[in-house]
This record gives C-alpha cells, structure tokens and sequence, in this order.
C-alpha cells in the first residue's frame, strides 16, 4: 500500500499442508471464511484480524487444524 500510495487494503488468506503429520496451518487477516467439508458436514473458519495495510504491523489470525482422510 505504502508503494502505491493508496487507502485500500488487502485481504489475506494462506494455507500450508503438511501432508506427513496431516495437519493444515490457515493465517487469515480479513479474509472470506475458509470452509473444510467434513463426513457430510461443513466447518466454517473465520478470523478476525484487520486487513493487510489497515495498521503498519498486523497480527493475522492463525489456526491449525488436524486433516482426516477425505477431508476437502
């Protein structure tokens, strides 16, 4: 944002498997939800850090989440 010299701000919402331990690490900092379909039911994952640019240091919001086989 300092680059461009704008007001706007970013939304951020990263994923990272770990496919040997079976485990998920989401950061999020205003992003949509983040959903995981499990055995025919929906998990919804929300954050509520501030979007990216809004403050000069931003903290997101970071969750682990262990992975089932058949999890989407």
């Amino acid at each position: 944002n300092k680059l461009i010299q704008s007001d706007t701000y970013a939304t951020l919402d990263v994923i990272c498997f770990n496919r040997s331990q079976g485990v998920a690490y989401i950061s999020k900092s205003a992003a949509c939800p983040t959903f995981l379909l499990r055995d025919d039911q929906i998990y919804e994952i929300n954050g509520s850090a501030l979007p990216v640019g809004i403050i000069s240091q931003m903290q997101p919001d970071c969750f682990q989440v262990d992975l089932k086989a058949g999890d989407e």
